[in-house]
């Protein structure tokens, strides 16, 4: 379970579909990367006219892969349709990706125009309009045995691709990506939780 004090930082902000929808599914990395673990299947958390929300579990990609043949996400809810494991049957239409190795919330659209529309709200900067402000505010919760400098703060610079589909962060700031985040305990665990909020709703890796 999140910490009662993540739950609490994320309640002020009305996130996706004006409330708060918070996906995690943890799963040990041996047990991730075991061959003959069972898949873990997409779970719909929201459903309306036009849009379909599911929680996408770790170790599921966004893309079919031709490395070890695993189908992306796309496709499997596609087979889930097929067989009755996902009652909408119609077309959907990814809005945005998460990494194979991050669970969480992924948003469908149901048609194109809706597809269109979501899109944009995605991919626009927060001083696009400052009369709206931001669209869609995207929060990530993440887990780490590494103690911080500080509890809170930012971390800032520009993002180099690095081994293995990885990214590393540079020292130079032409084109900065941003990411605040607040650190709490997990109980008498040795990791730490972390909320992070990217600034920029971009393709870009949180730091």
């Amino acid at each position: 379970d999140l910490p009662a004090q993540i739950l609490e930082m994320m309640a002020p902000s009305r996130l996706l579909l004006a409330g708060v929808l918070v996906c995690c599914t943890w799963l040990p990395a041996d047990l991730l990367a075991a061959p003959t673990s069972p898949p873990l299947l997409p779970t719909v958390v929201h459903e309306d006219e036009r849009l379909l929300v599911i929680c996408k579990p770790p170790g599921l990609s966004f893309h079919s892969t031709d490395s070890d043949g695993a189908p992306g996400v796309t496709k499997v809810m596609r087979e889930m349709q097929r067989t009755g494991e996902m009652q909408y049957t119609g077309t959907i239409h990814p809005i945005h990706r998460l990494d194979k190795v991050t669970s969480g919330i992924m948003v469908f659209a149901k048609d194109k125009e809706a597809a269109g529309l979501a899109s944009r709200a995605f991919q626009r900067r927060v001083g696009d309009d400052h009369d709206l402000g931001p669209l869609i505010h995207k929060y990530y919760v993440a887990l780490s045995s590494k103690k911080p400098k500080k509890k809170q703060g930012i971390v800032s610079g520009d993002m180099a691709k690095s081994r293995r589909g990885g990214w590393r962060l540079l020292r130079t700031a032409d084109d900065p990506a941003i990411t605040r985040f607040d650190m709490l305990g997990v109980g008498e665990s040795s990791l730490r939780a972390f909320l992070l909020k990217p600034k920029v709703i971009e393709i870009m890796p949180v730091r």
